[in-house]
């Protein structure tokens, strides 16, 4: 561990607790690993609405908690970070979904959000296979792609980026490949397409690229020892074939919870491991321009990686999430018990591996110029919360936003905009735009540009 000072806060930020300089080697197992070494594995399943399962390898599958309530988020109880930081509160301003409106409006699952520097928003759907462009206004402009495999066609689309050349890129999943197309106000023109077989719908990273303008293609790969999983970054030239290649270490066996189950298939058995509801989880997060994040959820512990940089790492010691409510808990007994019934578990089995309250950190993701989000957990009811931080580790401030809108790697965050989905009791979704404002005189108001 490097032991040298810290460089100095920023005046508007909070040094956060603990806040520390590791080397990279420190985190990383290594880079340039052959893309053939992965090339049998499985394909993962395509993503559905509530997806049953997700599939790490031929015989590791990852059984996802549907136990179907959103925690709603406050700040930790930490008064440091309470006392000396500028706190921002974000409305929403424009909602973009209805469930009896026009075709445009209504969508069948958001897999990517997207703004550009007008303020256009880029919505896309993977039911209907397409990319929607509304104005600023939220007025319907056009829409392009449409099912198939052919040149601007789109298959189980997500997630969207603009590239350096101020194209909007789009990750295909059900075709393996990136397409890029060049957007007006009226139509979209399809310029290029760069293939990668080898990319999953398992655990949603975000389109970016690094410094060098290569597209980041982030896939799960199986680790034999100790068992688990690991995520390699893909730098992909124009032509598919990776420039470099990083491996994130996926979490030791028992840094996260599972209840491990035996299946057997038409290909043999299976290793089935179900999720546990708020139980540890393994979080990674990806930088636009290059960089990671990662964490364990039960933790306060965030390791920040910049390559050719030394690593940080933030930690908050004794941070805890809150109880659960009264409806959460039926929730995770609800699950319990169809667990039993559906993997022949035993109570014990079970219950045991339960957590008693919720992990204190809910998720974690960048915005679009490069800040880290760690949100956290609080009790049940109240609005969502995240710290943000920048890359060497200093809190720059604090955001609150309402409790129905997800933000994540499928939304796009601004400066002081964001674009997150909410989801209704029906299963309807909308795109809910926010607009961040400082809440006291830690920060000065600054007005927003066209594009956030």
């Amino acid at each position: 561990m490097d032991s040298r000072k810290p460089k100095q806060t920023p005046p508007t930020a909070v040094k956060p607790i603990l806040a520390l300089r590791l080397r990279r080697s420190h985190i990383l197992g290594g880079e340039a690993h052959s893309q053939d070494a992965f090339a049998d594995r499985s394909r993962a399943m395509s993503a559905f609405r509530r997806a049953p399962a997700r599939h790490i390898g031929p015989s590791l599958l990852i059984w996802p908690f549907l136990g179907a309530l959103s925690a709603c988020e406050n700040g930790p109880s930490d008064s440091i970070l309470q006392g000396e930081t500028p706190s921002y509160r974000g409305t929403a301003d424009l909602t973009i979904g209805e469930l009896h409106g026009p075709e445009p409006f209504a969508f069948g699952r958001v897999s990517g959000l997207a703004q550009d520097p007008d303020g256009r928003i880029y919505i896309s759907d993977s039911q209907s296979d397409e990319v929607r462009v509304f104005g600023p206004d939220g007025r319907f402009l056009h829409g392009f792609g449409g099912s198939g495999r052919g040149p601007g066609r789109l298959k189980n689309p997500c997630c969207l980026a603009f590239g350096s050349a101020s194209q909007l890129w789009v990750r295909e999943v059900g075709n393996g490949r990136y397409s890029a197309f060049s957007v007006g106000d009226s139509s979209a023109v399809f310029d290029s397409t760069v293939y990668h077989r080898a990319m999953a719908d398992l655990a949603p990273a975000p389109l970016t690229f690094d410094p060098d303008g290569h597209i980041v293609s982030v896939v799960p790969a199986r680790r034999e020892s100790p068992k688990g999983f690991n995520y390699l970054r893909y730098h992909l030239a124009p032509a598919g074939e990776p420039t470099r290649t990083d491996t994130i270490l996926g979490p030791e066996p028992d840094e996260v919870d599972f209840l491990r189950r035996e299946q057997t298939t038409s290909s043999g058995r299976t290793t089935v491991l179900l999720s546990i509801p708020f139980g540890a989880e393994f979080l990674h997060a990806h930088r636009p321009g290059g960089g990671w994040a990662t964490a364990i959820s039960s933790e306060y512990t965030v390791s920040i990686i910049i390559p050719g940089s030394e690593a940080t790492k933030i930690r908050r010691p004794g941070t805890t999430g809150p109880e659960f409510g009264p409806d959460e808990r039926l929730a995770i007994e609800g699950w319990a018990e169809r667990t039993m019934n559906r993997w022949a578990a035993s109570r014990k089995e079970v219950y045991s591996l339960l957590p008693s309250r919720k992990p204190p950190i809910r998720a974690m993701y960048f915005d679009q110029i490069g800040r880290l989000w760690v949100e956290e957990s609080v009790l049940s009811g109240g609005e969502r919360s995240a710290t943000i931080y920048d890359p060497e580790g200093h809190v720059i401030r604090r955001v609150q936003w309402p409790s129905e809108v997800e933000l994540g790697p499928l939304a796009w965050i601004g400066e002081y905009s964001a674009l997150g989905i909410s989801t209704d009791n029906l299963g309807v979704q909308r795109v809910i735009r926010l607009r961040f404002a400082p809440q006291y005189s830690g920060e000065s108001p600054r007005a927003p540009a066209p594009g956030g």
